[in-house]
């Protein structure tokens, strides 16, 4: 294909697409993706009834692709995002949109217009194609503008090299996050469990620690909640894909996965063939966060180790005030699936 691929946002408006679809500039059109907003649930302002934004857009594609001239049948293609007032929704079709595309074409042939849908959707689309360095246009009304020979205004949208493709390091560390899960899981009760502080049937114990040792009280654990655990969403059981954390630390009983400082040491090599310290993986770590592939949490859960206050042997569910939870976002899986 040597034609344009066409990202268009649209809104409750579409005259901006018909426009751009037969202004003799980005021509010829290989594909056109027309970004559309989640329907209304309920009128807003002084409307009677709710704007179905995805009907809006497939009744623009029905118009575009009866036109002979575009030779657009099964070329339009409609794209919802979740929500039309966040960045990352129309970010990420659009980047994955570029991904698909980039196989058959170059990036200067992938354009899109940012004339339509929300202010959120429009800096959105500005952002990714600076960061795949695409290019975009804004068209022109017709109504103010009139007899122009193109009504496209190419945007000169600076490049964002730290949004660009991932470096070998990054991509190592944003690999081995994507693949780990954090799993809390503990029900956190104020209780009482049973449970021998050693195993009696253990022969290698010396018989000096099982003297004096209590079948009933010696027995008991208590187990406390925490305040600041007290009405957390860390109250039930909770499994998180593409999450770890950075160190084993006081966190390695609660996760299957020993933290990212380990993993990154026991297997990969930075690219200058240096072993990852802890040092590099958070001179990576932070990267991945400007750039918003991983996000960053303190709120970690952990279950105390046991220890003796007065008679009784206690532990507790707290929240850690040192470790931290790494996250892949949407963002950041687009980016490292293009990368691979």
């Amino acid at each position: 294909m040597c034609g344009y691929v066409h990202i268009m946002l649209t809104g409750q408006t579409t005259n901006h697409v018909e426009r751009a679809a037969v202004d003799p500039s980005f021509k010829p059109i290989d594909e056109i993706y027309l970004i559309h907003s989640p329907d209304e649930k309920k009128a807003t302002g002084p409307k009677k009834k709710p704007t179905l934004f995805k009907k809006i857009a497939s009744d623009c594609k029905k118009v575009m692709e009866a036109i002979p001239a575009l030779n657009l049948k099964g070329r339009v293609h409609l794209v919802s995002i979740r929500s039309a007032f966040e960045l990352e929704p129309t970010m990420e079709r659009i980047i994955e949109i570029y991904y698909k595309e980039i196989e058959t074409h170059t990036k200067d042939k992938i354009v899109v217009n940012v004339t339509g849908g929300t202010n959120m959707m429009v800096v959105g689309a500005m952002i990714a194609a600076g960061s795949k360095h695409t290019n975009a246009y804004y068209v022109l009304d017709d109504r103010f503008h009139k007899n122009l020979q193109s009504y496209l205004r190419p945007i000169g949208i600076p490049n964002w090299p730290q949004l660009a493709e991932l470096q070998e390091n990054e991509q190592k560390v944003l690999y081995e996050i994507s693949q780990s899960t954090f799993e809390w899981i503990y029900e956190p009760k104020n209780e009482i469990k049973i449970s021998a502080p050693y195993d009696l049937a253990d022969q290698s114990k010396p018989d000096e620690l099982k003297k004096g040792f209590n079948i009933g009280k010696d027995m008991e654990v208590r187990y406390f909640v925490n305040d600041d655990i007290a009405g957390s969403e860390w109250m039930v059981p909770r499994i998180i894909k593409g999450a770890i954390t950075l160190s084993s630390g006081k966190s390695g009983e609660l996760t299957k996965n020993i933290g990212l400082n380990e993993v990154m040491k026991k297997k990969h090599k930075t690219r200058t063939k240096k072993p990852f310290d802890p040092k590099t993986v958070n001179r990576v770590i932070r990267r991945l966060i400007e750039k918003g592939f991983v996000t960053e949490s303190r709120n970690v859960p952990y279950l105390t180790a046991e220890r003796k206050k007065g008679d009784n042997r206690r532990r507790e569910y707290r929240i850690s005030k040192k470790e931290v939870m790494y996250t892949i976002t949407e963002l950041g899986k687009l980016e490292l699936r293009g990368s691979m």
